[in-house]
């Protein structure tokens, strides 16, 4: 399978779609704090998504933003492993990001 490469573009919100299976949940109060953030401080994070369009990293964030955004697109479709794998990477840095 080819390595994934990423590029960034910048979509309409109303075009992404959350992924049903993401392993990351949000309490209503952090979820209030997510979007009053993002009302100051606009979103200045970028969103990883699959090729069709469904969000595998900050799926929590898309429900509290409108309009467009960046987002990072692989090259290729993601398997369900890549997907979890990507999900998961708490901290980390998966996209060349420190």
């Amino acid at each position: 399978m080819d390595k994934i490469t990423w590029k960034t573009e910048s979509r309409n919100v109303k075009d992404l779609k959350t992924w049903e299976e993401n392993p990351r949940t949000i309490d209503e109060g952090s979820f209030k704090d997510l979007k009053d953030s993002v009302e100051q401080d606009g979103d200045w994070g970028v969103l990883v998504i699959d090729t069709d369009g469904t969000v595998i990293s900050g799926n929590q964030r898309l429900k509290a933003i409108e309009g467009k955004v960046d987002v990072k697109v692989p090259n290729r479709p993601l398997t369900d492993k890549e997907r979890k794998r990507i999900a998961d990477c708490k901290g980390g840095a998966p996209l060349g990001r420190p």
